[in-house]
């Protein structure tokens, strides 16, 4: 069970991207009535939340904490690196639009599209660790079709 985290923060990171998506390309056709920006409000928190949550899992699977930074110094060439700063540039720009439309009330439908494309990058390099690894059966493009189809 020592995997768990890392499920957890997958599933929960690609839920999140997942109803990101669907709220940026709500955002386009949501008409400007009150209603319909408190219920992407609602949805966006949640994707937030559980963006959020899979983050803090993630760091549950570290051996030692402390030397968590260091899987940051290789972003040219490393698949985790880069999962690692996309998924928080992405966690921080959706939580920065979730705040704008809770304290102006204004949806920035260009930021959480940029926040969307950034997740979706963020499933991209999750992907990429496991195709790049050194089991057989996941060096296959249907290793990113299955991470995709999960969102």
């Amino acid at each position: 069970m020592h995997e768990l985290p890392l499920l957890i923060f997958t599933l929960l990171v690609q839920g999140s991207v997942g109803m990101t998506l669907f709220l940026a390309l709500a955002a386009g056709k949501a008409k400007p009535l009150p209603a319909a920006k408190n219920q992407m409000l609602l949805a966006m928190l949640i994707a937030f939340i559980a963006g959020g949550l899979g983050l803090i899992a993630s760091t549950l699977h570290l051996g030692y904490p402390l030397n968590a930074f260091n899987a940051l110094r290789h972003v040219a060439s490393s698949w985790l690196s880069r999962e690692i700063v996309l998924a928080s540039i992405y966690l921080a720009i959706l939580g920065l639009c979730t705040l704008i439309l809770l304290v102006k009330k204004q949806l920035l439908g260009s930021m959480l599209a940029i926040a969307t494309l950034l997740g979706l990058g963020d499933v991209w390099c999750m992907s990429a660790i496991y195709a790049h690894s050194s089991i057989i059966t996941w060096m296959h493009y249907d290793t990113w079709l299955m991470f995709y189809g999960s969102i």
